[in-house]
């Protein structure tokens, strides 16, 4: 039974491999670093955006809560794992704020996770919309090209 399920698995490798030389997935991979690479400096703006927010939300909730949870929220690394989780809505819950201060703080970083989300995905989504522009835009070209010469 188990030669059989591995050879399953060697099967549904080879699928997905053959997913990989096909031309809309290559297609696919050149328009996202298409992207990466066009909007690169925006991406960096946003990933400090992200940053800051991270440390300045770590920070203000050791500042809150470090007193009232030395054995959750008693150090500024363990602060960083919960803005952390914040931030990317995660959310474990393993450390959470008590105080009301630190329940707005959490509050607050939870909010500005959101855009932290969202900015970098609608810089990658003008990314891709301006590399299948610049795509569709040269196919155009093309095809008037080959009128005029017919």
């Amino acid at each position: 039974v188990r030669a059989e399920l591995k050879i399953l698995r060697v099967i549904r490798l080879l699928r997905i491999l053959k997913i990989g030389r096909s031309e809309k997935f290559k297609q696919s991979i050149y328009h996202f670093n298409y992207a990466l690479r066009s909007k690169s400096q925006e991406l960096q703006i946003s990933i400090f955006y992200t940053v800051l927010l991270l440390l300045i939300s770590s920070t203000l909730m050791y500042l809150a809560e470090s007193s009232i949870q030395p054995d959750l929220l008693g150090s500024i690394p363990r602060c960083l794992w919960w803005s952390i989780t914040t931030v990317s809505a995660v959310g474990y819950g393993d450390s959470i704020p008590i105080t009301a201060l630190g329940k707005i703080i959490a509050s607050i970083t939870s909010l500005l996770g959101i855009a932290a989300i969202a900015i970098p995905t609608g810089i990658l989504a003008s990314g891709f919309s301006d590399s299948i522009g610049a795509q569709n835009k040269n196919e155009l070209c093309e095809n008037e090209f080959l009128r005029k010469t017919e």
